[in-house]
């Protein structure tokens, strides 16, 4: 059984916790291409807090699967572009900014899994709170998909995902969490900038993510990559 089975079986175990009038609502995500995911020097996971959705009712994506949103639809969003950028950086250790067009950036995005730790649509202001409390109630699962996607690479993107994301491997909301790279389970974590910041900040942000890559010596750093 693929890896992508067996995160289709865990989702449906998984939407049957949440009341019925949510469920068309949940978004599966996790390897956008697991054939391109398992080929790459590393197999890099991006967390993120949640999806977009705006109201959680209307947006046009509203319960979609993230794989065939990320892998099929050529969006121009900045998350999107920042994504490419930084998959491109960690699995072939390209650390000039250029900013790519969206077939190229679709392209990038289907080298790496996604994963939200709230799967149920939010709107562009994050309701850290109401994060917290859905992800750590969903704890167990996330953990699980975590194991399948069996990621080298985990990037976290943002404080509150970073700190989330250690509280929920750790199973410890009290536990301390670097805000620096650190191990578990045979991965690496890197903290990161949310791949949605303003353009003015995106080349910063890259130098940031790519300094902390060569902490973890993850693949593409440890081959001269530097020198690219």
């Amino acid at each position: 059984m693929t890896r992508t089975s067996r995160l289709d079986r865990l989702f449906e175990k998984w939407i049957e916790t949440y009341p019925k009038e949510y469920r068309s609502g949940f978004h599966r995500d996790g390897i956008i291409d697991e054939s391109i995911f398992d080929s790459q020097p590393s197999r890099v996971l991006f967390v993120l807090l949640e999806p977009n959705s705006r109201d959680g009712l209307y947006d046009r994506y509203h319960g979609w699967d993230l794989r065939k949103v990320f892998g099929e639809e050529k969006l121009k969003k900045e998350l999107n572009v920042n994504l490419a950028i930084w998959a491109r950086a960690l699995l072939d250790g390209v650390t000039k900014y250029v900013r790519p067009s969206s077939v190229a950036a679709e392209k990038q995005i289907r080298r790496i899994a996604l994963l939200n730790l709230k799967k149920i649509g939010g709107s562009g202001k994050a309701d850290y709170e109401a994060i917290s409390i859905h992800a750590w109630k969903d704890r167990e699962f996330i953990r699980e998909e975590v194991r399948i996607i069996s990621p080298t690479v985990v990037v976290t993107c943002g404080s509150t995902a970073h700190r989330l994301f250690g509280w929920i491997m750790k199973d410890d909301p009290y536990s301390e969490i670097p805000d620096a790279v650190w191990g578990k389970d045979g991965y690496f974590v890197i903290p990161a900038n949310h791949p949605s910041l303003r353009p003015k900040n995106s080349e910063d942000a890259l130098a940031r993510l790519v300094r902390r890559a060569r902490e973890s010596q993850i693949a593409s750093f440890n081959e001269a990559a530097s020198g690219r």
